[in-house]
């Protein structure tokens, strides 16, 4: 991760922590500001996004008031952690199921925010939409996933729109699809991967 200077400052008391983590481009401008709150619960740690603490790629990103994400105690739960910029936005939300199932999605995210993080060029762009849902059992984790790109660029070439499912319902196994198609690309494949000792792979 490229990171021309980065600040970080915070304020304790009462059993939390005010604080924010600032990266800074190469002229010292605040790129990105990540501002939030630590409260030491019972049997628990909770960390909640400030409203208007929340800068990605230089632009303002809007959070709900009573967010949070709750760590440290049997389960991973998070509530309305939607963090949204026009249509774009990133959510990290818990499922009312008895897995407390954890969802991660995104709709209409701009690629140049990921990539700008590593570097000052953007060779790829495009538009990342879908879920990623992780029932958060530390013995073994499962996930499934079924995002996409649309339009899909790479150095300014078209490749169309990219799909990807992933889903791992056994300690050693991933089930996988993929696709890339346009009005030039028909590419699709399907198959299995599975770790272990002998790790084996077959589309």
């Amino acid at each position: 991760m490229k990171i021309d200077g980065f600040e970080f400052n915070g304020t304790v008391a009462n059993d939390s922590i005010v604080t924010n983590l600032i990266f800074l481009d190469s002229t010292d401008r605040q790129k990105y500001i990540l501002g939030g709150v630590f409260n030491s619960l019972k049997d628990e740690y909770q960390f909640s996004f400030l409203p208007g603490q929340v800068v990605l790629n230089y632009n303002p990103w809007t959070v709900p008031a009573d967010n949070y994400v709750r760590f440290g105690g049997s389960k991973i739960v998070a509530k309305d952690i939607i963090l949204t910029n026009g249509r774009e936005k990133i959510i990290i939300d818990s499922r009312e199921d008895a897995a407390s199932t954890l969802l991660i999605g995104f709709r209409e995210l701009n690629l140049e925010y990921l990539v700008s993080m590593v570097t000052a060029e953007k060779p790829v762009s495009g538009l990342l939409h879908g879920d990623i849902y992780v029932v958060p059992d530390t013995s073994n984790m499962t996930f499934t996933a079924d995002i996409g790109i649309r339009d899909f660029n790479i150095s300014n070439i078209p490749w169309g729109d990219v799909t990807l499912g992933v889903s791992r319902k056994t300690a050693d196994g991933f089930d996988v699809k993929f696709a890339v198609q346009s009005d030039k690309n028909d590419l699709r494949a399907g198959g299995y991967y599975i770790t272990g000792d002998g790790p084996q792979v077959n589309v």
